[in-house]
């Protein structure tokens, strides 16, 4: 503490790398100031909760339940079973970085059963519990103390009146909702160049907005027919490798999928001339390279930025009357489409392959690409039917999809008594009990 002046005294302390500081008139409300400040936060802390703003469980736990829950509760009902945590001092009302996830999560369970209330499963409780102690972290190193609470809840709020669905648990495009948004971007509306193309590439190989960006001329060898997927734009940043867990690989091109290619590359030579990359901007002419990053961009000229995509696909998809959905969506169409033409085929390492091409590391993350199959496959929307779409989009060309439902009841099938995940693996079950046979 300092004294500036007759009737001044300065007040400074550095919490956390943080410096503060404040001019009172007396030493006693200095001292008072700097008492209540290092109040706010937790002056010890455990593991990597390096930085936890003064939180009680008590509050978090009460502040949860009644979001979840949708009406007050009282207090005390938390009292009860914060005493079975070990080693929780009630004195102090233990802050959060001293709890462990698992003790929260099995707290919450006991009091939200009182509550005769349904409760989210063991792995959406640490996941939203795990968010929101995320969110505090981040609170604290920017400063902020209890008042500011709501900020750091508003994190995990959504989550849990969601009843702890996470987006990519909502359906899909479905056949209607792809047919708006397609009809919406077709050539006669005047959108830019690239949004009916690179919706095109999307649907036909299911890599990431960020791989498509990051194509450039010299990965995709129309010899061969392949393309070379190992770098990535995202934001503003080009980087020299994939997505963690994504490893480097290779995708066939199919007649669709060559086709576009083409077509991109043909119109870039004419409008867009010297861009390196496959999707270059609109307005190319006169811009500087790409340099920007981590990693030193070796290509001319600049990619689109995935966040301009996504905005506008999402914008184009509420305008068309298809409601909200994401880019991203497009990749479990084809992860869909791609499952049915396998099992169709009778592939019996059909989801094997969907994943594999999907650059996933763990199957589980693939069954969340994957688990509408039949939404789809009902509306008749095979990976034929979009390219009959496309080709009904030119001149004198007329798409004949397929009305999967109407076909099956022709044969007396009604399709809604149909469950087709116990469908899928009796078919898989029959094909290895074949293959062991022969």
């Amino acid at each position: 503490m300092k004294n500036k002046g007759k009737n001044s005294f300065r007040a400074e302390k550095k919490i956390r790398g943080i410096r503060y500081s404040k001019n009172f008139s007396s030493k006693e409300a200095a001292d008072e100031w700097l008492l209540n400040l290092e109040k706010n936060f937790v002056t010890k802390h455990n593991g990597s909760n390096k930085s936890v703003k003064r939180m009680t469980v008590k509050q978090m736990l009460v502040r949860l339940v009644e979001v979840e829950a949708k009406k007050d509760i009282d207090p005390r009902t938390v009292d009860a079973y914060l005493e079975t945590i070990p080693h929780f001092d009630p004195i102090n009302n233990i802050c959060v970085s001293k709890l462990t996830v698992k003790q929260l999560v099995d707290c919450f369970k006991k009091i939200r059963n009182r509550l005769n209330g349904e409760i989210l499963s063991k792995s959406r409780m640490y996941k939203f519990l795990g968010r929101f102690t995320r969110a505090l972290n981040i609170a604290a190193r920017r400063g902020v103390f209890m008042k500011n609470f709501e900020d750091a809840e508003a994190e995990i709020v959504g989550y849990i009146k969601n009843n702890g669905k996470d987006e990519r648990t909502n359906p899909p495009y479905t056949g209607e909702e792809l047919e708006l948004l397609l009809n919406y971007v077709a050539p006669a509306k005047k959108e830019p160049w690239w949004v009916l193309p690179l919706i095109k590439v999307y649907l036909y190989s299911g890599k990431r907005l960020g791989e498509i960006i990051g194509l450039t001329n010299d990965k995709i060898n129309l010899k061969s027919k392949e393309i070379e997927i190992n770098s990535m734009v995202s934001g503003r940043m080009y980087h020299d490798h994939l997505k963690s867990h994504a490893k480097p690989h290779k995708v066939e091109m199919d007649d669709d999928l060559y086709k576009v290619i083409c077509e991109i590359q043909e119109q870039n030579k004419i409008h867009r001339p010297g861009s390196d990359w496959l999707f270059p901007p609109i307005h190319y002419r006169g811009r500087p390279d790409f340099k920007k990053g981590k990693h030193k961009c070796p290509y001319k000229g600049q990619p689109i930025l995935d966040s301009s995509v996504r905005k506008f696909i999402k914008e184009r998809m509420e305008k068309s009357g298809a409601g909200k959905k994401k880019i991203h969506d497009l990749r479990s169409v084809y992860a869909t489409l791609r499952l049915f033409q396998l099992l169709k085929e009778g592939n019996v390492l059909a989801r094997e392959i969907v994943q594999a091409e999907l650059n996933h590391k763990s199957y589980k993350t693939t069954e969340k690409y994957i688990r509408f199959a039949d939404e789809l496959m009902n509306n008749g929307h095979k990976r034929n039917v979009i390219s009959s779409f496309f080709s009904s989009l030119e001149p004198k060309q007329v798409s004949t999809a397929v009305d999967v439902n109407e076909e099956l009841r022709k044969r007396g099938i009604n399709p809604e008594e149909i469950d087709w995940e116990l469908f899928y693996n009796l078919l898989l079950s029959f094909i290895n009990g074949m293959k062991k046979a022969a």
